[in-house]
């Protein structure tokens, strides 16, 4: 027993020590890489290669005889490694790239072709092959690894490498293509999706790109009206835009074909006025309104709406102060229909900052804000904020002393 393992740490402390041994010679073999010193470069390489096999030092060993113009060598040793590794069709590529260092144009189309109808073992040969292409900046052929791929295995279908073949390739209207086949077949994959077009489109000042897909879009929302994901990638475009007017469009389609409850045009509206479209984001709430008190979204609508009539009246730069007067009418006739809850806090605020600021009514504002620290249908967090308004309107009206203590409360 004692012997095992006498020889089980020998053995340990072996391999320890040739890989440190290894990796101190790689270190010195890509020093004299990087230094343009590729004889001594390739000499190392080549013991390394001989001792591991490993395709990292195959790569190296070739690249020094390719740089000292070597090409019988280097040619010698990616014919020895096809022969070992078969299914290794990356070094084909190799030996066609070399090919075409040696003006052989007709052995390097050979060397491609040969790889790809080679391809027959799994989906990840078909990614190393087309890598392997991309790598040397063969497009074309690394778009027909792909399409050979697809032939051989349907259920992978190589959707996002293929797009990314085309956008190397500048043909983005075969890259959305792809794009939308995969989340026609994965709706699951949308987000994903979504953030490979938008790293896309980032860049895109013109709009000529998003053009070709919202081109694409519209055909597939016509075409096949059931696939629910191309309305979504829409409408998520369009508000990349900030086109809300066509995202309501299509969010409205959308909702009318689902029967839904309208949760996506109200988002959209809350989209909108943030941005300040408010006339938009009035169109969204309307529409919700008008599905009537039983949807679950018709007063948080109801005061999405008059708040946008707020920012709409108070944006402007002599407020009318009649418009005013009339909002707050509307204001006080929406409170005694829906009362003082958390959904109306926001109006109740925008109430208070409308008589206070706007109409002098500050006996007003103060009234509103005791009935909502009254009310019951407040959170703690809703109410600071009525004191903190409270302090303001305080200040406002030279109440110092009075403010002081709110604040301090």
């Amino acid at each position: 027993m004692k012997h095992i393992v006498i020889l089980f740490l020998f053995t340990i402390v072996s391999i320890s020590g040739f890989s440190q041994s290894e990796g101190n010679t790689n270190d010195l073999a890509l020093e004299y890489f990087q230094k343009r010193e590729f004889e001594k470069a390739a000499g190392i390489y080549e013991q390394l290669y001989e001792s591991t096999a490993l395709e990292i030092y195959f790569n190296y060993l070739t690249k020094c005889y390719v740089e000292l113009n070597d090409y019988k060598t280097a040619e010698k040793i990616i014919k020895k490694r096809i022969k070992n590794y078969p299914s290794d069709l990356k070094s084909y590529v190799l030996l066609g790239s070399l090919y075409g260092k040696m003006g052989n144009k007709a052995e390097e189309t050979k060397q491609y072709k040969l790889a790809i109808n080679k391809i027959e073992e799994n989906e990840q040969q078909v990614i190393g092959l087309a890598e392997a292409f991309i790598g040397l900046s063969l497009l074309d052929e690394a778009e027909l690894t792909y399409q050979k791929g697809r032939k051989l295995f349907k259920d992978y279908g190589f959707y996002n490498e293929l797009a990314k073949v085309y956008q190397l390739k500048s043909n983005y209207a075969a890259m959305f293509n792809e794009y939308l086949n995969l989340i026609e077949i994965n709706e699951d994959l949308l987000e994903q999706t979504q953030s490979k077009i938008q790293s896309i489109i980032v860049f895109d000042t013109e709009g000529a790109i998003k053009n070709i897909l919202k081109e694409q879009l519209l055909i597939r929302v016509q075409q096949k009206s059931d696939v629910i994901v191309f309305y979504d990638l829409l409408i998520w475009l369009f508000i990349q835009e900030k086109d809300f007017s066509q995202a309501l469009v299509q969010a409205i389609a959308l909702d009318k074909r689902l029967k839904g409850n309208g949760d996506q045009v109200f988002d959209i509206g809350l989209l909108a006025v943030s941005n300040a479209d408010y006339v938009e984001g009035q169109k969204c709430f309307t529409y919700i309104i008008n599905k009537g008190a039983d949807n679950e979204y018709y007063k948080s609508a109801l005061v999405e709406s008059l708040s946008a009539d707020f920012q709409i009246t108070t944006s402007i730069e002599i407020v009318q102060n009649d418009k005013l007067l009339s909002l707050s009418v509307r204001y006080e006739a929406l409170l005694n229909q829906l009362g003082i809850s958390s959904i109306t806090i926001k109006i109740i605020e925008e109430y208070i900052n409308l008589q206070a600021y706007y109409l002098n009514a500050i006996p007003k504002a103060v009234e509103m804000i005791t009935l909502g620290l009254a009310a019951d249908g407040l959170s703690v967090n809703d109410k600071d904020q009525l004191r903190l308004l409270q302090g303001d309107i305080a200040v406002l009206n030279n109440e110092i002393w009075e403010a002081t203590l709110i604040l301090q409360e």
